[in-house]
Parts: C-alpha cells; sequence; structure tokens
C-alpha cells in the first residue's frame, strides 16, 4: 500500500530567492529537506517586490508571495495587513489542496494569520522561533532611541510585539528554539503558555556537503587584496544591533593592545555598518577589522 505524500504548508517573513539571509535561509533550506523527503511542499512569504511572481515553483518548492499591506510600520493597520494576508494566503492553499499535514511557522506576525487559517483542522502546528520578537524589538536602535519615538510608543510596541507572540504561541501545538539562550528568554517571557505546550530546543544544521574540510579553501590573498597579517577569524551575520558586534570590534582592540597580530573579517550587511567602521577607525583598528559587506552564497564554503 502506497502511503500518502504529505504536504507542508512553511510560513516565513521571508525567501532566501528573494532576500538572501540567515533567516530567510533556514525556513528555505528546510523546505528543500522538505521536498528531498518526498513531501508536498508550499513556502507563504512576503512579496518584496511587484516584479516577483505571485506564485511560482523552484526546486519543488511552491512559494505563494503575499503582497505588503502597504501600511508604514509601527501602524496597526500594517500589523492586520500581514496578519490578514498571511491567513488568506494559508485559506487559499487549504482550499485547493485539501488536506495538509503540518503548518509550520517562522515568523509570529505571519504566523498569526497562518495558524489562525489552519483553526481546528487536523494539522500539525509548529512555531519556529528564530529571535524572540520582543527581544528584538528592545535590540533594535530604531525602537529605542528615544529622540525618534517616545517612551510611551516603545512600550506601546513591545506590549504589542508581546501579544502577537503570545498569540502565535497559543496557536501552536509545537514551539521551538535554535539555542538554549533563545529557550532560556521564551521560557521567561511565556512560561505560563509554554507549559500547556511542547517547546524544544532543535539546533539548526550545517549542509556538510557544501560546507566540509575537503571542500574548496581561500588562502585570503584574493579576498583581502594582500597576505594576511595573521590568523583569520570570519564572520557572517547581519550588522544588526542584538548580534553584538561591536563586543566582538572592542575584544579584537584587546587583542591589538597586547602585540597579537590576526585579521577579524566581519561580512554581511545593515543599518550598524557606519557605526562599525566608525568604531573601527576609532580603536586604531584599520589594518585589522575588515567590512567587505554582503558576501555572495556561492563564496561562503570557499571562506
Amino acid at each position: 500500500m502506497i502511503e500518502p505524500q504529505r504536504t507542508v504548508i512553511n510560513v516565513a517573513e521571508l525567501s532566501f530567492y528573494d532576500a538572501p539571509g540567515g533567516a530567510a535561509r533556514f525556513a528555505t533550506d528546510l523546505c528543500l529537506k522538505q521536498v528531498e523527503w518526498g513531501y508536498r511542499v508550499f513556502l507563504v512569504c512576503k512579496k518584496l517586490s511587484p516584479d516577483f511572481a505571485s506564485r511560482e515553483e523552484r526546486d519543488g518548492i511552491e512559494i505563494v508571495r503575499i503582497p505588503e499591506p502597504g501600511y508604514p510600520s509601527p501602524s496597526p493597520l500594517n500589523l492586520y495587513g500581514h496578519i490578514h494576508n498571511a491567513k488568506a494566503a494559508v485559506h487559499q492553499i487549504l482550499r485547493r489542496v485539501g488536506e495538509v499535514d503540518v503548518v509550520h511557522v517562522h515568523s509570529p506576525i505571519q504566523g498569526v494569520g497562518a495558524l489562525r487559517a489552519a483553526g481546528r483542522r487536523k494539522i500539525r502546528k509548529i512555531c519556529s522561533v528564530h529571535s524572540p520578537l520582543v527581544h528584538e524589538l528592545k535590540t533594535n536602535s530604531r525602537w529605542t532611541n528615544t529622540r525618534r519615538l517616545d517612551r510611551l510608543v516603545a512600550r506601546l510596541a513591545c506590549g504589542v510585539a508581546r501579544q502577537v507572540e503570545s498569540t502565535c504561541f497559543r496557536g501552536a501545538d509545537n514551539v521551538t528554539c535554535f539555542s538554549k539562550f533563545s529557550a532560556g528568554l521564551v521560557g521567561q517571557e511565556y512560561s505560563s503558555i509554554l507549559r500547556r505546550r511542547h517547546f524544544d530546543v532543535l539546533p539548526g544544521w550545517v549542509d556538510t556537503h557544501r560546507f566540509c574540510p575537503e571542500g574548496p579553501t581561500t588562502d585570503w590573498n584574493t579576498e583581502l587584496r594582500r597576505a594576511p597579517n595573521g590568523p583569520i577569524f570570519f564572520t557572517v551575520r547581519a550588522l544588526v544591533p542584538r548580534n553584538g558586534l561591536e563586543g566582538l570590534v572592542h575584544a579584537a582592540s584587546l587583542l591589538r593592545r597586547r602585540g597579537l597580530k590576526f585579521e577579524l573579517v566581519i561580512a554581511g550587511g545593515g543599518p550598524l555598518r557606519p557605526k562599525l567602521q566608525a568604531q573601527i577607525e576609532e580603536l586604531s583598528l584599520t589594518g585589522q577589522v575588515t567590512l567587505p559587506g554582503r558576501v555572495d552564497d556561492e563564496l561562503l564554503p570557499i571562506l
């Protein structure tokens, strides 16, 4: 007897095909693995450009792009629009395919809409926490800069984020985090909700076919346009406050004071870049700390 094909709807803020980055990479890689397992796989994500197709198939993944609401953040209409559009997209998939086994959400805002669409159907509902939304807001300079948003508005924004995240957790059967650290943050914030859910730490993964010791490497002369001055520390991160990169640059200055030879290469893009560059110059690290910007996905295994 042939087992019926499983169907999974993944809901994320972004697709890696549209916006290469860590969170989008994780959700898209999971979709690719599900295709490999023989599932029918949907990926619901934001439509970042009018030029992108509303529906298309990529590498066996059926991508459904939902339009942006068109209201400025932090307008309540913008939040409502994201939730409504995600709900409508998942509803449409459910009407089209009928039986669905799993709805897996990777973003709490779109996740609320998706889980409401799943409702009380016999669908396993999973919420994966990439980064707790409330803590992300608190460490985002846009929200903590009181010159742009007064304290009351910032507090209200965090309150709304907490409500969105808690609603998403209540609608899920399983909640997962990628690290014990993140699980600790989420557990402190939502302990009463998570006591009645399966709450697990499921670490992320690496594609060992692409990233392996026997694979292609670089001597860094090409990337630095000179011979490296000592061992190289390399990281790829979004240049945003929550990733602790200012602390990393400060640590590099402590090594330099000890007279140690090394190179620190921080790849990636983001709003923190001007501030990091100024910090590098202020600490006289121009020759030792480099910000090359975003690295092409094809180059990552080599670096």
